[in-house]
């Protein structure tokens, strides 16, 4: 799960990236994964999925196209 609210913009949206980057990188094929992003909305990048190589490209790219944005008013 990756706070992309407009509080986390510069250093720490990119630290918080590189995280979750790195967090993928070390599962094996037969862990599963999900990636989540919210901010006052959530989105599901990844769904719960086996951590095949593909699906951790796929995460990844998708991960690519998140910024910071909006505020974390999940209420």
């Amino acid at each position: 799960v990756l706070d992309r609210s407009g509080s986390m913009g510069g250093e720490p949206f990119v630290l918080a990236r590189q995280a979750v980057e790195r967090a993928l990188a070390q599962l094996h094929p037969e862990d599963h994964f999900a990636l989540v992003v919210y901010d006052s909305e959530v989105d599901v990048l990844a769904a719960s999925t086996r951590a095949t190589p593909g699906a951790r490209a796929a995460a990844l790219e998708r991960l690519a196209h998140v910024h910071p944005r909006g505020g974390t008013d999940l209420a």
